[in-house]
């Protein structure tokens, strides 16, 4: 398998915020007729989750996202009208069409001018996000807002114990800033849809509309064999036969599928422990919220202007992946914010 790398120059990262739910579901009280304490104590183990924010009835990641967003906007100063365009990833919009950017150009009160869009994409999503934000940011020479976020916990199957247990719910707002000033952010991004099935929603499509079944599935073994394959490949394409380079005074913050996975790669790339946070224990995987969540759950204790060299990576659901370089120089990082 031959990857890629690409780069994008002339923009820098100005801040994020992220947004989660207030209501906590605590794993062990999942006791029911389909699981025991016993397996349940077990599930949670493996996958390193004992909490998880999931919304209530009614609330969407829109929601969650547009807190974040207002946030980070009063937080760098910025007036909405400063913003030239909108990109929202998620699977889980509040309805199915217009695209959920529109809804939100609308409600953050964004100029009828910016340019608003969509992105299908679960795991890797934040990634494939901040490439398009940054290439859009240069070109129209204007900051581009970019809402990374799912409420997963929506179309998870309270009997599969493959899902049951792991989904969070977040939301969360990235502002892209065009600068001539800021360093090369490299990227290596690709797809395989031969394992579309790998993690998919069969229901709820046009191909079979009499499929009824809207719950998320995961062939867990799968998505495993594929991480261990592509993570490393993504962090040789990057950084060649210098992997001690990405060992050495830089962050890694990784899409937070389950403990167990991340365990095996940092083990598999030899990265030291403390630079490759694993914050899932309360958060449960937020999808294409994980990312950011981890970065400001990370340095935003408190509010933050950050100066770090950070590998930002994402892979799942496609399957895809993607991996990023990225200098945060004087990058804001907002404190988690609850709704």
């Amino acid at each position: 398998m031959m990857l890629e790398k690409n780069s994008i120059s002339g923009v820098s990262l100005a801040g994020i915020a992220t947004c989660i739910p207030e209501n906590v579901i605590e794993n062990s009280s999942l006791v029911n007729n389909s699981f025991e304490a016993k397996e349940i104590e077990k599930i949670s183990k493996m996958i390193g989750v004992k909490q998880r924010h999931v919304t209530k009835e009614g609330q969407t990641m829109a929601d969650l996202s547009e807190k974040a967003a207002l946030e980070l906007l009063s937080s760098l100063n910025l007036n909405p009208e400063d913003i030239g365009g909108l990109i929202v990833v998620t699977q889980t919009p509040e309805v199915k069409i217009p695209a959920q950017a529109a809804i939100l150009q609308n409600n953050l009160k964004l100029p009828l001018s910016s340019i608003c869009f969509d992105i299908n994409l679960g795991c890797s999503g934040y990634i494939y996000g901040l490439f398009i934000a940054g290439n859009l940011s240069n070109s129209i020479q204007k900051p581009v807002l970019l809402i990374a976020g799912d409420t997963s916990s929506k179309i998870c199957d309270p009997k599969d114990k493959a899902t049951a247990f792991l989904f969070g719910d977040a939301g969360s707002a990235t502002i892209i800033n065009p600068d001539p000033q800021a360093s090369s952010w490299d990227f290596v991004l690709g797809t395989d849809g031969s394992g579309w099935d790998a993690l998919y929603i069969a229901g709820g499509g046009y191909r079979d509309t009499s499929n009824q079944d809207t719950f998320f599935r995961m062939k867990g073994e799968k998505v495993f064999e594929f991480t261990l394959d592509i993570v490393p490949k993504m962090y040789k394409t990057l950084y060649g036969n210098n992997l001690e380079k990405a060992r050495e005074n830089s962050w890694h913050f990784w899409h937070q599928a389950n403990a167990f996975i991340l365990n095996h790669l940092i083990k598999k790339l030899k990265l030291p422990t403390e630079r490759v946070p694993v914050r899932m224990e309360h958060y449960g995987n937020t999808s294409s919220g994980s990312i950011p969540l981890t970065i400001c759950d990370v340095f935003g204790s408190e509010i933050n202007s950050c100066s770090e060299r950070v590998n930002l990576c994402g892979f799942g659901i496609g399957l895809s992946w993607g991996l990023a370089t990225i200098t945060l120089n004087n990058t804001k990082i907002l404190p988690v914010s609850f709704l």
